[in-house]
């Protein structure tokens, strides 16, 4: 991810460990395969900055309808 951000479509009740739905885009810049994690920024509510997730819980975030419906934009500085 050198010198990338990834906008990606998010279910930000899930990411807060609540029920339900709630439509989100957070910010993915940096990932720890020693961890299993990404570093992500999340604007809230509530604001999450330089925040670890896991894989599995990203994945359960980004793919809340299913795989074929997740959305991902790149951008590169």
């Amino acid at each position: 991810m050198d010198n990338q951000l990834v906008a990606a479509d998010a279910n930000s009740r899930t990411l807060n460990d609540k029920p339900g739905f709630n439509g989100h885009v957070i910010a993915v810049f940096d990932f720890d395969d020693k961890n299993g994690s990404f570093r992500v920024h999340d604007p809230g509510l509530p604001a999450h900055q330089n925040w670890r997730v896991s894989y599995a819980n990203l994945d359960a975030v980004f793919n809340y309808v299913g795989p074929q419906n997740a959305v991902l934009t790149a951008i590169k500085s």
